[in-house]
């Protein structure tokens, strides 16, 4: 099997190629539901994890998600649209940028018609105007469809799973036992040439355009640690630090004590 990549490029976009283009991934109401899963570590400004939307058409567009870090301080913001014909984005700040945690966006509650969970808590819900017919823009991953504004996602997408109906909380609390209604799943550290697998079963298979394959390199990223891996670009915890030896002594160069500390910590010393 090949080794684990990701994908890393300001410009990548996939395209779903087969299956997920009729009514399977619009929103309309608790009859037509969608939920999306998704990690993903983001740089920057971010940009957009997948939509079903036609920019500048609203009566052409179902639903965006979007992740971004302005201030690129760990800290982010998801925001989602429906048809863009009213109403501004929906927004949920001050997110931890974790690239571990798994987000859900539900679509097509009854009494919500978008929920938001940070792993299994809820974070978010609101009502946005939805189309009652399917898009026919293309179902996209890292961007929207259109070439003005295309909102190409910066950052790298570990996994994103899609079912067609809108999971529950008991679901998404048991979802690894759950695999019902799964009608998309694509891995980013898994595959070669411009073809993304969907792993459900389903053959949603999708396209790959301006992105190229980035091999894992695990090991320690931190410059200050002893095993210190310039090699590395994915950081594996496996960083340690030597001990440092302080002497201490008076004028006649005599010894008075030794300290040693971890070269990871501060010290700080007042001298009279």
């Amino acid at each position: 099997p090949p080794p684990p990549f990701f994908f890393s490029n300001p410009k990548t976009q996939y395209e779903i190629l087969s299956g997920l283009v009729g009514s399977e991934m619009c929103i309309r109401d608790s009859e037509q539901s969608l939920s999306v899963a998704f990690q993903a570590n983001v740089q920057s400004n971010g940009g957009y994890i997948i939509t079903r939307y036609e920019n500048f058409n609203p009566d052409n567009s179902n639903f965006t998600i979007g992740f971004n870090d302005t201030d690129n301080d760990g800290v982010c913001t998801i925001a989602i649209i429906g048809t863009g014909n009213g109403g501004e984005n929906y927004e949920i700040d001050n997110i931890d940028c974790d690239e571990n945690n798994l987000f859900y966006v539900v679509f097509g509650e009854d009494d919500y018609n978008v929920k938001v969970y940070l792993n299994d808590l809820l974070i978010g819900q609101t009502n946005r105007n939805i189309n009652s017919t399917p898009s026919t823009a293309p179902l996209y991953i890292g961007r929207v469809a259109g070439d003005d504004f295309a909102g190409f996602f910066d950052g790298t997408i570990k996994q994103i799973k899609t079912w067609d109906i809108a999971l529950s909380l008991e679901q998404i609390q048991n979802i690894e036992s759950y695999s019902d209604n799964i009608s998309s799943y694509y891995k980013f550290n898994a595959g070669e040439g411009e073809i993304l697998y969907d792993h459900s079963g389903n053959n949603n298979h999708g396209a790959i355009y301006g992105a190229e394959w980035v091999e894992n390199i695990y090991g320690c990223l931190d410059e200050y640690a002893e095993n210190y891996n310039s090699d590395s670009n994915v950081d594996d915890g496996s960083c340690f630090y030597g001990l440092a030896d302080i002497y201490f002594g008076n004028t006649s160069n005599e010894s008075l004590g030794i300290m040693s500390f971890s070269s990871a910590e501060i010290a700080q010393f007042e001298f009279q």
